[in-house]
Formats: structure tokens, sequence, C-alpha cells
């Protein structure tokens, strides 16, 4: 119905207007890391009982075992391997998204656990890029030094920006 609503001459100035405002928007929005994987979040960060406490200091994807973990932003493994039995991986942001996008440079991310993992400490990754496979549900936290962040605001969809445009005068 709205293709042919498109289509109509009648809707033709609203086509053109639709138009306008998905550039506009493409403008307006900017990414800031993606999600490690396209499973649904099912546990959310709690970290409220301090520095030892009880809670979650990141989020969790329900993720079958040996679906693809990626990336969440461009950046520098730092560790790749085993703690206390569970394979994690991590990666050091540096890159200019997160200072444009108003959060602090030099954010880390840590994703596990994984079932495999296909690069190594000191190797630059892309966002999107393969670390590896999970061995279940995924965890994902996002430091800042030693404090954790909710790592949710970071991986939105999309994230809007102010911007005032010229208007031009009549």
């Amino acid at each position: 119905m709205f293709d042919q609503m498109l289509q109509s001459r009648r809707f033709g100035h609203r086509r053109r207007a639709v138009g306008i405002v998905l550039v506009l928007l493409a403008q307006v929005i900017t990414p800031i890391f993606l999600a490690p994987t396209e499973a649904p979040i099912v546990e959310r960060f709690d970290h409220d009982a301090g520095r030892y406490g009880p809670g979650n200091r990141g989020i969790s994807f329900e993720t079958p075992a040996g679906s693809v973990v990626s990336a969440i932003g461009d950046g520098v493994v730092t560790f790749a391997g085993p703690v206390a039995g569970a394979v994690w991986v991590t990666v050091m942001h540096t890159g200019v998204e997160t200072a444009t996008a108003g959060y602090p440079a030099g954010l880390r991310s840590t994703v596990g656990p994984m079932a495999s993992i296909d690069v190594a400490a000191g190797e630059q990754v892309i966002a999107g890029q393969r670390l590896g496979t999970s061995a279940g549900r995924v965890g994902l936290t996002i430091r800042d030094g030693d404090t954790y962040l909710d790592p949710e605001p970071f991986i939105a969809r999309v994230r809007m920006t102010a911007r005032l445009v010229p208007v031009p005068p009549r």
C-alpha cells in the first residue's frame, strides 16, 4: 500500500519529502558500536553493588553455541585467551568513533566466552570483523579504565545527534 501511495502522482510530493527526510536522517544518525552478535539481549547491566559485589558488569546475548562473534568497533586486540576456564577477547577502541560520539577514547570491550578465537593480541580489528565463535550465551562488557559502563547505550542501532541546518530566507 505504501508503495502504491508513493507511485501515485497525487503523493509525488510526499515521496520527495520522504526522500529528503531520509537523507537528513542519514546525516544526523551516527553509529557508535555494533553488537557482537545479532542475538537478542537477555540480561542487562546490573552493577550497583560495588567493585566486587554481585550483579552483571555487562550485557548478555542469547547466542547459540558456534555463532559468529564480531568486534563491536575498530581497535587493537589486547587479550585473546582463557581466563578461569573460559576464552575471552578484549579490544582497546582508540578510534575516532568514540571521541567524536562524545565518549572517551580508549574504551575496552570484552566478549566471551568463546568456543574458538580467530584473532591474537596485538592484531588490529575493524568493526564487524569476526573474532571467533561463541561457546553459548555471549557476554559483553565495556570499560573506561577500571570502571565498567553499561554497554547497551554504546551498541544502540542508531544514535541521534542534534545538528542545526540553515534555513533559506523566504
